[in-house]
């Protein structure tokens, strides 16, 4: 299968978070009000810090396992600040100014009023963008790259057509499945199955920041949108991730109809994400709100991805059926539109538009080799780098706990191989499966007697025991594939020492003697 590899950069243009179902867990971290940071650390590294005193306290709350016991953990945490910062060099996300006021009031919220410490603590999730479990490292992770690319491959196929008009639960899957002409219930027949997105790492340490995101109207409006502030963790503007994308052409008998080429990415980027920031300045600049800068220059193309990307960055245009609830016993309406936008802010209730920012925006460029293997190297330093320093400052504690990290890292590496095994196992079926199913029943013959792997897996009688059904075939054959057969035979009974037999082996010795004939050997 013919292969073709992009080379890629992305920068963002403003905030990004990707959601990966994580959150800052209340006892992992404190929010240095000095600093206005938040200060993430291992909750067993902190616990193996305190005295039998403090131990016995914190258990106690915890056992509690109250909404108010939330809260009064939190305390513990904060009132152990001093030792966690100065014993303690772990991750620090920069916080804006409201959370840290924010953080303060949650403190200090009172124990005894259950309703209100159920809504404040419900309020009060600080959710991560996503990162990369062993080194706590954020990144863009493939999917959330390929399925940006597929919407616009989507639009740009479907033109705005508004027909046929498909309504009910699965609308979207028949949606995709008319334009690009595949079945969900047979994936391979999917052209985004032959489109390999790799996870996007970051070049430099970026960097990152915890605000609010906050609805707003699209048209100006006395009354507020209905749908609660969030508190999220996002990647700033100016952070530059690499990775790449590979587009494969089916093989033969391939079941995709149409397959997605890199030059129709490429256009579908630029028509559909172009349009879809045009629309949204004009709406910001409706409301007051700064759009986005994107500064494109020839090879650069205009991309969004993540959360708050806006409903009309992630539907078809055409068959945009957007659900907007209308409050208490309100019939919810279904505009082909998107009436409010997220924004990210500094304020959980903006008064003013100022610092009000649309999230999602990057740019896409590619690289040529020379250029992405330069920064990769950079990556694959940066990383070198931060692995010697960590090491160096947990080096003490290691030695305390070495017993048991030993312990861990065994499980833990003997899973990543056991997946790493099972990975293996199921890409060489795939490979063997593709391999197979592409090839016409001559070259399976041949297969089945060179006992290739792939004929072992799939006609393993015949690759045993060609006689009974490949040998017959050789009268028959053409002339070419006569002799290929005929090769095919004379190079595995010479490998299985029964190609110099004797004619009292007259069954064997009359083969051999028809395999010379046609090689014209005899």
């Amino acid at each position: 299968m013919y292969s073709q590899t992009l080379f890629v950069q992305l920068t963002a243009a403003a905030p990004l978070h990707i959601g990966c179902a994580d959150v800052y867990e209340p006892t992992s971290f404190i929010i240095d009000q000095k600093e206005k940071e938040l200060v993430h650390f291992d909750t067993g590294r902190f616990l193996s810090l305190l005295d039998s005193d403090a131990l016995a306290k914190f258990s106690a709350i915890c056992r509690k396992g109250t909404p108010a016991s939330l809260i009064e953990l939190m305390k513990f945490m904060h009132s152990k600040a001093s030792d966690i910062l100065i014993l303690m060099d772990d991750k620090r996300v920069p916080v804006v100014k409201a959370l840290v006021d924010h953080y303060e009031q949650t403190l200090n919220l009172p124990l005894h009023d259950k309703r209100k410490v159920n809504q404040e603590l419900n309020q009060f999730q600080i959710i991560r963008t996503a990162f990369d479990f062993l080194s706590g490292e954020v990144y863009l992770p493939g999917s959330a790259v390929k399925g940006a690319i597929r919407t616009a491959v989507l639009n740009l196929r479907n033109n705005g057509r508004n027909f046929p008009d498909f309504k009910g639960k699965n609308a979207g899957r028949k949606l995709q499945e008319h334009i690009l002409e595949f079945d969900f219930r047979h994936m391979e027949s999917d052209p985004f199955r032959l489109i390999k997105v790799s996870d996007f790492f970051p070049v430099d340490e970026p960097k990152r920041h915890i605000l609010y995101a906050v609805d707003r109207k699209k048209k100006p409006s006395k009354f507020e949108a209905r749908a609660p502030y969030q508190i999220v963790e996002v990647v700033e503007t100016g952070a530059r991730f690499i990775g790449t994308i590979t587009v494969f052409t089916p093989p033969a008998r391939s079941p995709i109809k149409r397959p997605v080429t890199s030059e129709e990415i490429t256009a579908a980027l630029r028509a559909f994400y172009k349009k879809e920031k045009q629309r949204e300045d004009r709406e910001l600049e409706n409301i007051g709100v700064k759009p986005a800068l994107l500064k494109i220059n020839g090879q650069g193309l205009p991309f969004r991805i993540g959360r708050h990307s806006g409903a009309e960055c992630v539907t078809v245009e055409g068959h945009r059926d957007i659900k907007i609830m209308q409050g208490k016993g309100g019939k919810p309406k279904s505009p082909d539109h998107a009436t409010t936008v997220w924004l990210a802010s500094d304020s959980r209730k903006p008064t003013t538009t100022e610092s009000l920012r649309p999230f999602g925006w990057v740019i896409l460029e590619k690289l040529d080799l020379n250029a992405w293997s330069d920064l990769n190297a950079q990556i694959k330093e940066r990383r070198h780098h931060f692995q010697k320093q960590q090491g160096m400052k947990i080096a003490a504690w290691e030695e305390e706990q070495s017993a048991k990290k030993a312990q861990h890292e065994k499980e833990l590496r003997e899973k990543e191989e056991k997946e790493a095994e099972l990975a293996a196992q199921q890409e060489q079926e795939e490979r063997l499966r593709t391999q197979w199913d592409a090839m016409g029943e001559e070259e399976r013959d041949l297969a089945c007697i060179r006992q290739d792997e792939v004929a072992l897996k799939y006609a393993a009688e015949d690759a045993k025991y060609p006689i009974p059904n490949i040998w017959p075939k050789i009268e028959s054959a053409p002339h070419g594939h006569q002799k290929a057969l005929a090769r095919a035979f004379k190079e595995r009974w010479q490998a299985e020492n029964k190609w110099n037999v004797k004619p009292k082996q007259k069954k064997q010795w009359k083969k051999v003697q028809r395999v010379k004939a046609i090689l014209g050997e005899g």
